[in-house]
């Protein structure tokens, strides 16, 4: 793994729409391609899984470079039945969690690693079971990651939308405060902003009424940030970070019917999952082209260093070097090319995600400004 992987993790209880959520990620990502920008500044933003490792109980099984399991994978998460589930992407569905390795690749070059953890619902669900038993290694896991991506089910939430107790309940927004209130510190003390965005799962639910989808579910957004995650959004902010909420779907509008099964002639779509990745990967790509250009002017330095040594060892150096700084080069070419892209649109996020419940002071904010 390279130090310069971008780190996202999924939180959410059972049955809140995080696999249809990966499923959206390799229909959009995976099996797709991203078209962002336009002109000069126009890039395809691709995923290609390179390992898949599962843990439970924080023993690790890895499976790295496990063809079979990796092709597995990525057609499970892809397939889905008529009763709007999508098949497990993992065999083992009791894991603490599950850790997915992509090479981040624009215009089909690789420029860094991406790394999305998904963790059980059980661990949000089950305290008594899970997370009272895993919560300090969980919590430590968590405080690690550039971004959380918070799956909260958009259909229960609209079953009971004036009854906060009620709707915390169903999205465990107590326990997700809880990680936030143990992670918070430790991404502070380690000068790291933190992206947090509430993804609305099954945003294309028939049974949420049209009210609630209206202006952008702003609705559901607003009780959210002011009822069930206050703690979770000041502790984002306080970071220095971006918070976010949106509204996703793995199927898309009008493609269930009333019982909320797929139509057989549905055209099949996800709605926004595009745009939630690339905000949560947004902060992490401004820093670390920060961290490419910094390795870049060591590299440099030193090749100025021993430019006139005539040693066997320096002559190797320098070759050595100047491969390593042109791949640096392409790296951070590629990685700008995505802050590029969004230079000139700065209603590219705002667009599908409530511009209330971003930070002004997020890096988002500075390096478009």
């Amino acid at each position: 793994m390279s130090k310069d992987a971008i780190r996202i993790c999924l939180i959410g209880g059972s049955g809140s729409g995080k696999t249809a959520l990966f499923s959206g990620i390799y229909q959009s990502l995976v099996g797709g391609v991203v078209n962002v920008g336009s002109g000069a500044n126009a890039s395809k933003i691709t995923l290609k899984v390179t390992s898949i490792e599962m843990n439970q109980n924080f023993f690790t099984t890895d499976s790295e470079n496990d063809d079979e399991a990796i092709k597995a994978a990525v057609m499970a998460a892809s397939e889905m039945d008529t009763n709007y589930l999508i098949r497990n992407y993992f065999m083992d569905s009791t894991s603490d969690s599950t850790e997915f390795t992509f090479e981040l690749r624009v215009d089909n070059k690789r420029c860094c690693d991406m790394v999305i953890t998904d963790y059980a619902g059980e661990i949000l669900d089950r305290p008594n079971e899970a997370i009272a038993e895993y919560f300090d290694g969980v919590c430590k896991n968590i405080a690690e990651s550039d971004a959380i991506i918070i799956v909260a089910d958009a259909a229960a939430i609209a079953e009971t939308p004036n009854n906060p107790t009620a709707i915390n309940n169903k999205i465990y927004s107590m326990r997700v405060n809880a990680v936030y209130d143990a992670i918070t510190d430790v991404v502070i003390d380690n000068h790291r902003s933190l992206t947090t965005l509430i993804a609305l799962t099954k945003s294309d639910h028939p049974s949420i009424p049209e009210g609630f989808k209206r202006a952008n579910f702003s609705e559901i957004s607003r009780i959210l940030v002011e009822r069930s995650y206050e703690r979770t959004h000041m502790a984002t902010l306080s970071s220095g970070g971006s918070f976010g909420v949106i509204p996703v779907s793995a199927i898309g509008e009008g493609n269930t019917n009333e019982k909320n099964h797929i139509k057989p002639d549905a055209d099949i779509k996800q709605k926004n999952i595009d745009v939630a990745i690339i905000f949560c990967i947004y902060n992490s790509v401004a820093r670390i082209v920060n961290e490419k250009e910094n390795q870049i002017q060591a590299l440099e330095a030193e090749f100025k260093r021993i430019k006139f040594d005539l040693g066997k060892k320096a002559k190797a150096a320098r070759a050595e070097n100047r491969a390593k700084l042109a791949e640096l080069q392409e790296e951070k070419r590629l990685l700008s090319k995505i802050l590029g892209a969004f230079a000139g649109d700065t209603s590219y996020f705002s667009r599908q995600i409530n511009e209330m419940h971003l930070s002004t002071d997020s890096q988002i904010g500075r390096a478009e400004g």
